[in-house]
């Protein structure tokens, strides 16, 4: 049985393309493994048989490669994939996305939701900046120069469909990241009404960064005078709660409620 010369060439044109595809996957050697296999194979063979031994001489040639490089097919897993959507109702662990003029690009996670609004809190820290100039507590967070800064510079520099709906922009308190079980900060901070933040209960939520570095972070409550007159509440990089001078700057973490 006598073929053209046409028919030859263009055979030998597909099994060189064979050939590269599987140079670039599986190397050289797999390469010439393949042309060789395709060559003796197809060019003996009818124009019409051609399709059919592509797709079955080659499939079965490349999943003997497969195989006898160890190479598996990824089996069904369960994974979780983070979606974004616009909704009405937000849930306690949803996460927003706030630009900050100047400043940067952050996520904030819903903490507490009641009929006031949502409770937000950043998820790092946005600046590093002293609670005050001077080494003094006196009149607490409501009087230091750190609260002069929230309620001014950073206030301005949230987006507008934020800034309208945005009350009591501030930072947390040790009740809310810690509660009020620890004697130990029961007799050395200042005393607040609030409870301790259910996803604040696991310490990876209260540790933050500031450009992806290690940080501490200041909390709003005063030392108690008869502990120390220059001294604000902190949380530390590994999530415990401790006191420092006022004058050391450490991360500011804003929280803010979020009015319906």
């Amino acid at each position: 049985m006598v073929y053209s010369c046409k028919g030859i060439v263009e055979t030998r044109s597909l099994c060189f393309y064979i050939r590269e595809i599987c140079k670039l996957y599986y190397g050289e050697t797999v390469a010439q493994l393949v042309e060789r296999h395709t060559l003796v194979e197809v060019i003996g063979s009818s124009p019409i048989c051609f399709s059919c031994f592509f797709f079955e001489s080659i499939t079965a040639l490349l999943f003997s490669i497969k195989k006898m490089k160890g190479e598996k097919e990824m089996e069904n897993i369960k994974v979780l994939r983070r979606q974004e959507l616009e909704t009405r109702e937000v849930m306690v662990g949803d996460q927003i996305l706030i630009s900050l003029a100047e400043i940067g690009d952050f996520t904030a996670t819903a903490h507490k939701i009641t009929d006031k609004g949502v409770l937000f809190i950043f998820d790092e820290y946005v600046t590093s900046r002293p609670m005050n100039n001077q080494r003094i507590n006196e009149g607490g967070y409501e009087e230091s120069d750190l609260k002069k800064w929230i309620d001014t510079v950073l206030l301005a520099a949230f987006p507008e469909e934020l800034k309208s709906r945005i009350d009591s922009l501030s930072i947390p308190t040790v009740g809310e990241l810690f509660g009020h079980d620890d004697e130990w900060d029961n007799e050395h901070f200042e005393p607040d009404e609030d409870e301790q933040l259910p996803l604040m209960k696991e310490r990876r939520n209260r540790v933050a960064y500031l450009n992806d570095e290690w940080e501490w972070g200041w909390l709003r409550n005063a030392v108690k005078r008869s502990v120390s007159s220059a001294y604000f509440a902190f949380v530390n990089g590994s999530g415990p709660a401790n006191y420092t001078n006022a004058s050391n700057s450490y991360g500011v973490r804003p929280e803010f409620w979020l009015v319906r």
